[in-house]
């Protein structure tokens, strides 16, 4: 299972607690977690003793021309996040 959560603890920490009952229900599932690039958010994960993934993601600017560039990397974002989902 792959649970994406940045952001602050506000989102991070519900995302651990998921995990966590996850894995109490069923040892076997392995729980990986994915977030943005923000320090903050790798911060709260290795705090509780995880690595997780980090996809170049930000939140989508404002003003035209900033706003094409987060849909741009929006869209890398997207492409990084498949092929991680399907790799073997």
């Amino acid at each position: 299972m792959v649970i994406a959560a940045g952001g602050t603890g506000g989102h991070i920490s519900p995302a651990l607690a998921i995990a966590e009952h996850t894995v109490r229900r069923d040892p076997k599932c392995h729980v990986e977690f994915a977030c943005g690039k923000r320090p903050v958010e790798v911060e709260v994960y290795r705090k509780a003793g995880i690595n997780p993934t980090i996809f170049p993601v930000e939140p989508l600017a404002r003003g035209p021309i900033a706003l094409l560039k987060s849909v741009w990397r929006l869209r890398r974002a997207i492409v990084e996040a498949r092929k991680y989902v399907r790799r073997d």
